[in-house]
C-alpha cells in the first residue's frame, strides 16, 4: 500500500491534488485536450495501447508502425497543421459509426 505522494514518487501516478475539486477540474481539462484531437487518432491512441498490453514490446511497436500507416489521413493532418499554425483548435470530422452487422 502506498499513500498518494509516494505513489507519485514511484511514478505510479501523473498528478497528487489537495482537493477533489482540483482533481476534476485537472481531469477535465486533460479530457478537453484529448476530445480537440483528431478522432481517429484518439481511438489509434487507444487501439495501441490496449494491444501493447497484452503483446511484447517488439509486436507491439511493429503493430504501431502498421496501423500509422495505413491509418494517417489527410484531412486530420491538414487540420492540425492549419490549427497548429493559426493558434486555434482544430476541426475533425466524426468517426463513422461501427456496423455491427459486419462483425
Amino acid at each position: 500500500r502506498l499513500d498518494a505522494a509516494s505513489a507519485y514518487r514511484a511514478g505510479l501516478v501523473n498528478a497528487v491534488y489537495d482537493s477533489q475539486e482540483e482533481m476534476i477540474a485537472a481531469v477535465t481539462q486533460t479530457a478537453r485536450e484529448i476530445a480537440d484531437r483528431s478522432p481517429l487518432a484518439v481511438h489509434g491512441a487507444k487501439e495501441m495501447l490496449n494491444y501493447g498490453r497484452d503483446h511484447s514490446i517488439s509486436d507491439a511497436l511493429h503493430h504501431v508502425a502498421t496501423w500509422q500507416s495505413g491509418m494517417l489521413q489527410e484531412a486530420d493532418l491538414k487540420a492540425s497543421m492549419q490549427a497548429q499554425s493559426s493558434k486555434q483548435v482544430a476541426e475533425y470530422e466524426d468517426l463513422l459509426p461501427l456496423d455491427r452487422s459486419m462483425i
